[in-house]
């Protein structure tokens, strides 16, 4: 975790800055509190900006105010005392410190590329069939769209905006690469793997691992449930009817209009837990018309202060969405206070993914299923619910693995566009437009903490199916560890979490295991 170069990282600022013993910083415990108020804050916008109708204009001065933060000396500061530190408590926190100040480097870096690209997202706009058209709502649209015609009309579209899009996207990776040389590395791959606290080479390993080992079962069900949904053979599919496939309601009859919170209460006072945490959490729950599934949990103030919003209260996503952010919501809602904030906001993130996976995952258990809506869901159901997240992982394993040859090189991109193709075609069996390549931009490697969740959750089910049952999820002393662990917030990585309660290492033959089990 700690961050092995480095010294070649001080050894390139020292030659780079000027005057760098005369320059000023502020202490390291001004820098912590800084962090942590621009943490929050910024938590706070996003939520007033997604839900309040708030313009950005305060991110944009939010972001001015830190920018002290993204300083080289403000960051060298920081490495060096976490260099010379020989306390490990010390160092564990000052490697978390020092890994978020480079990421606000790269953020303020990067900020008007990005700013560009998500404005001309938003606003670079086609018509069609009387239906606006933007990066930002293609997805959704496809989502909901049952004829097949728009669908693939949509499509073309989203391919066109993209391309339209190129020479921005071409400049933000080429700043990537900007940055690792700025750091002394060869490339971006090698300064993340560097300083994003993950092994991203053993990660790639696993993921090549799991493909090739379900590429059969994949197949196998993709062509069924493309015949049976969309009424289309797999020879003749495309991306949008997967995309289809994973919107479509196939099961409305078990996902009708509830109070979230009134049905998910019961079942976590019977682990001992309390939803609202002494009112830690609360909870904003919509009641869309217009399929808008979305669910977001802000922790604008850890643990006092947590709000989970969800936009709609039916429908399979809506399920999942918010009991998804449910685990988030848990999560940060049972942080300890007095954890200092590195171990609140910091760490591996593949930790709060995992809690979130295991919770909203739970909507393929046929018993809690049937605590929840009161109905006996079928054999058919969770197969199709086990297919569909077999698909988003490997989906999602397309986006780390396309990110990672496109970062481990010098950063010419030259021929990655059809690189991406053919491993998308190689893995989701479907043809692609190549400028979707783009579209899969990932500049930290965030689809990395995703697959690691999705990893660590399927573990951690896998535990406490042996320990507590397969009803794990209302009984008592599975809630008493929940808490414990939750208390810990981000101190521990996913991999010493598993070696501390469940005496193993993040390992994908778990997750392995179940697909190909529930999908036999």
């Amino acid at each position: 975790m700690y961050l092995e170069k480095f010294q070649d990282i001080q050894d390139i600022w020292i030659k780079t800055i000027p005057n760098i013993d005369k320059m000023e910083t502020k202490s390291l415990e001004e820098i912590r509190e800084d962090a942590n108020n621009f943490a929050e804050a910024l938590s706070l916008e996003y939520y007033l900006i997604g839900n309040k109708n708030k313009s950005n204009a305060d991110l944009i001065l939010l972001y001015e105010k830190y920018k002290h933060l993204s300083r080289e000396e403000t960051i060298l500061f920081a490495g060096s005392t976490l260099n010379y530190s020989s306390d490990a408590e010390q160092k564990r926190k000052l490697s978390y410190l020092y890994s978020s100040l480079l990421l606000f480097f790269e953020g303020q870096y990067l900020s008007d590329i990005n700013n560009q690209i998500l404005h001309n997202e938003k606003n670079a706009l086609y018509q069609y069939d009387g239906i606006t058209v933007s990066l930002s709502t293609a997805i959704h649209l496809l989502l909901n769209e049952p004829e097949r015609q728009k669908r693939e009309n949509i499509e073309c579209l989203r391919a066109q905006l993209f391309k339209h899009l190129k020479d921005l996207y071409v400049e933000r990776t080429k700043k990537n690469q900007e940055i690792a040389s700025h750091f002394n590395f060869k490339s971006y791959g090698d300064f993340k793997q560097n300083t994003c606290g993950i092994d991203l080479h053993t990660l790639k390993e696993q993921l090549e691992f799991f493909l090739k080992k379900t590429e059969n079962t994949y197949t196998k069900y993709l062509q069924y449930y493309l015949k049976t949904v969309c009424d289309v053979e797999l020879k003749y599919a495309k991306l949008h009817d997967i995309i289809y496939l994973c919107g479509a309601d196939k099961y409305p009859q078990y996902f009708q209009a509830v109070n979230f919170v009134e049905k998910s209460q019961p079942l976590l006072k019977e682990m001992g837990i309390d939803i609202y945490v002494k009112g830690n959490v609360s909870y904003e729950i919509g009641q869309s018309q217009n399929k808008n599934y979305q669910a977001f949990c802000y922790p604008l103030n850890m643990p006092k202060k947590v709000i989970l919003v969800s936009k709609s209260n039916q429908g399979a996503m809506a399920y999942y969405n918010f009991h998804h952010e449910l685990g988030h919501a848990l999560h940060f809602g049972y942080v300890s206070e007095s954890l200092p904030f590195e171990y609140k906001l910091l760490g591996d993130d593949s930790v709060t993914e995992g809690y979130a996976m295991l919770f909203g995952n739970l909507i393929s258990n046929s018993k809690w299923m049937k605590l929840i809506t009161n109905i006996t869901v079928s054999e058919q159901y969770k197969k199709f619910n086990y297919f569909k997240e077999l698909y988003l992982f490997r989906r999602h394993a397309i986006r780390f693995l396309s990110n990672f040859i496109t970062y481990n090189t010098d950063g010419s991109l030259d021929d990655k566009e059809e690189a991406y193709k053919n491993l998308f075609v190689d893995t989701c069996k479907v043809p692609i437009d190549p400028a979707n390549y783009w579209g899969d931009y990932d500049s930290n490697y965030y689809s990395g903490r995703y697959l690691r969740a999705w990893i660590f959750g399927a573990q951690l089910e896998d535990y406490l199916k042996h320990a507590f049952g397969d009803e794990w999820f209302i009984n008592r002393k599975a809630g008493e560890i929940f808490k414990e662990v939750w208390a810990l917030g981000e101190k521990y990585d996913a991999n010493e979490l598993l070696q501390r309660y469940c005496s193993c290492e993040l390992n994908i033959d778990v997750l392995l295991n179940k697909y190909i089990k529930n999908l036999s």
